[in-house]
């Protein structure tokens, strides 16, 4: 039984209150950028563990799910809607007591993005890269043979030994500051995880076994690490400057939304109405109510107000209050009828900030 895995699972389902199925639990886990999945991270309060486990199989979830149903962990209604049982809840408050999910771990900003994944994958290749260099060997094998991150590598790496000495005080000083204002522990897990010369980085799956930890904590644990260093060299680019490269520029960082969600928002910015849009781009107008909520969710200040009404607004948060719910059929049923579905999810993507 893959225990982390489990009480991250029972985590998520103690939060979605009953409201979710179980594969909605998983669906957040893996990042699928749903206009559900989405919405649900910063509805519920698991946005940070969005997309953090993306090579979970459905097949073994499936398997997951039944063996907690056996074990009495959770409960699921004639819908499917799955509830945490105060033994399911035993068990995540024991797993999260002895690994707790790291603070710092932040999947709606990092892994939805791909910032994580830009910083990572172009850190460690130049890391290899400077080492082999520095030895005088250039015939290594690559830990990532993606072309677009080895040419981006290239691109970036000093032609010269007095730019590669450079760099690699540079990196060496930078990494260090940053590994030592964190535990011991997740700064191991990285340090380990890096490839130099004659040296591969050790795989989650021998990072486990060396620290008697599940595979997935000590993946979240990296995670959780990235995450923070990127946060770090965002918040004092002065102290980091070499790391600084390594980070998703701004202009490339369009993906907060989905690619199909971007569109809509240029769409909405020149002045087009909903129809209008969906006409444009030959899309039903539930896909663009769709890419709106999302923008709701995932920027900060996007104005709501422009699609339902401060009134609106507030009789929903009442409703949803009154009946502690946020499952969009019970908040209707106690609502003003000539308010539809649409604002009832816009309206709950700001519950906690109206």
């Amino acid at each position: 039984m893959d225990l982390y895995r489990f009480g991250l699972l029972l985590y998520i389902i103690d939060h979605f209150r009953g409201q979710r199925t179980f594969f909605g639990a998983y669906h957040l886990l893996v990042g699928k950028k749903s206009a559900q999945s989405i919405q649900d991270g910063p509805l519920y309060g698991v946005e940070s563990l969005f997309g953090v486990l993306p090579y979970l199989k459905k097949d073994h979830v499936e398997e997951i799910r039944r063996q907690m149903l056996n074990k009495g962990f959770i409960v699921e209604d004639e819908n499917r809607m799955t509830t945490i049982t105060e033994e399911g809840r035993q068990f995540h408050n024991h797993q999260r007591d002895h690994k707790p999910i790291p603070e710092s771990l932040a999947g709606g900003e990092y892994e939805f993005s791909g910032q994580a994944d830009w910083f990572w994958r172009r850190l460690v290749l130049f890391w290899q890269s400077l080492s082999y260099a520095r030895h005088n060997d250039y015939t290594f094998l690559p830990i990532d043979y993606d072309r677009t991150i080895q040419t981006w590598v290239k691109k970036h790496f000093p032609r010269n030994k007095e730019g590669q000495s450079k760099w690699a005080k540079q990196l060496f000083h930078e990494l260090s500051t940053f590994l030592q204002s964190i535990d011991d522990l997740r700064a191991e897990v990285f340090t380990r995880k890096l490839s130099g010369y004659q040296h591969v980085g050790e795989t989650v799956e021998q990072l486990g076994e060396t620290f008697d930890y599940d595979a997935d904590y000590v993946y979240l644990l990296l995670r959780s690490t990235i995450h923070e260093l990127i946060n770090t060299i965002r918040e004092n680019p002065q102290n980091f400057r070499a790391l600084a490269e390594f980070v998703m520029p701004l202009e490339a960082n369009s993906s907060v939304l989905t690619d199909s969600a971007n569109i809509t928002r240029r769409h909405l910015f020149n002045g087009l109405a909903i129809d209008e849009i969906a006409k444009e781009r030959g899309l039903k107008r539930s896909t663009i109510e769709d890419h709106i909520v999302e923008m709701a969710y995932r920027l900060k200040d996007f104005p709501i107000s422009a699609f339902v009404s401060y009134e609106d607004q507030k009789e929903i948060w009442q409703a949803a209050k009154q009946q502690d719910t946020k499952r969009l059929k019970q908040i209707k049923e106690e609502i003003s009828a000539d308010i539809d579905y649409f604002a009832i999810r816009l309206s709950l993507s700001k519950i906690d900030k109206g």
